[in-house]
């Protein structure tokens, strides 16, 4: 979205307009994984998903204390005296009780980094509700004169860039078309249904009749590691495997097995992270309301049987134990180098 500063007055290669926030809306279909929590009062939509890096990071830090803790270990039993154990020797186990602290340090931050709290709209106050970051806090933006927009972008690989649509409603500064704030509703990977048939779905939302809106799915629980295998299927490999964890044929477990050895402990710490990190505080104007959601959203065990027993884990315990191997083989090869090479 960088240079993204000026609304164009024409459709184009940037993307193009949707209908206005305050005609009535006709939704076909349900929000998907993009809305996470809605009542007659606000709708919550998905956190983006910013798990897996700090996820990846989280584990990776831990892993690597044990290859630094052995090569410390290893120089510091190969000092026998002032004269050959200094300054060479005493520098290097610095350096390497230096890179334990500083990976307990990162652990501990990302351990206790706040979550980004969701994206919010108030269907009673019809405004926009998102965090923009501790140093500018909550922004209100006005449901009934922001531009919605589908925004073009790319999300980019290490040798490809896959073309995406993004939803985003823009707040333009007085007298011009200079974008003031610019705020993207729902990340492409979830939004299952799409920039135009999630605007229609929002404009029924706020304008139209409740009683006739699509259904949106039962709310994952959030209690315990179950809740963060619940996140896991339903935010990274929907939809080989559905919302009622249903896996789709052979292609499901295929996929289940192959990358979710590559990827598990990573995305189950991030989303382990994300269920332990302190909380943003919500505006004053909507904590109420948005509290009394979550209420109504929180799990219900006897509603989720197979999540609440040992059905989830079963499945995932090969993926588990490959991606234990991968992640940990490397570390305890490094572990072992300086005890196998005579000391070199």
């Amino acid at each position: 979205m960088a240079g993204f500063q000026v609304l164009p007055e024409r459709n184009g290669y940037w993307g193009h307009f949707l209908a206005d926030a305050g005609l009535p809306g006709c939704a076909r279909v349900g929000p998907g994984r993009a809305v996470q929590w809605i009542d007659e009062n606000c709708l919550v939509f998905s956190t983006w998903r910013r798990s897996s890096n700090r996820g990846f990071l989280f584990v990776l830090s831990l892993m690597a204390l044990l290859p630094l803790f052995s090569m410390a270990m290893n120089v510091m039993l190969s000092i026998k005296g002032g004269a050959q154990g200094w300054p060479h020797l005493i520098v290097l186990a610095a350096l390497f009780f230096a890179g334990m602290i500083g990976c307990l340090a990162l652990a501990l931050h990302l351990y206790r980094k706040p979550a980004e709290p969701p994206v919010v709209l108030s269907r009673r106050l019809r405004k926009f509700y998102a965090w923009l970051g501790p140093s500018r806090g909550w922004q209100s933006l006005d449901y009934d004169t922001v531009v919605p927009i589908s925004r073009s972008d790319s999300v980019r690989g290490k040798h490809v860039s896959m073309p995406v649509q993004v939803l985003a409603v823009v707040a333009l500064a007085p007298g011009g078309r200079q974008i003031d704030t610019f705020l993207p509703l729902s990340e492409p990977a979830l939004n299952d249904a799409g920039p135009e048939d999630l605007w229609e779905f929002l404009r029924h939302y706020m304008n139209g009749d409740m009683s006739t809106l699509p259904a949106s799915a039962a709310p994952p629980p959030w209690d315990g590691v179950q809740a963060d295998l619940v996140q896991l299927e339903r935010l990274v490999f929907d939809p080989r495997i559905d919302r009622d964890h249903r896996v789709s044929g052979l292609s499901g477990w295929l996929h289940i097995l192959f990358p979710g050895s590559l990827v598990f402990w990573f995305e189950l710490a991030g989303f382990w992270l994300l269920r332990r990190a302190p909380r943003v505080a919500w505006p004053d104007a909507l904590a109420g309301e948005v509290d009394a959601l979550t209420m109504k959203a929180s799990p219900n065990p006897a509603a989720h049987p197979q999540q609440w027993t040992g059905a989830l884990w079963v499945r995932w315990l090969l993926p588990a134990l490959f991606n234990a191997v991968i992640v940990l083989a490397p570390m305890v090869l490094l572990a072992l180098l300086p005890w196998t090479t005579g000391g070199s």
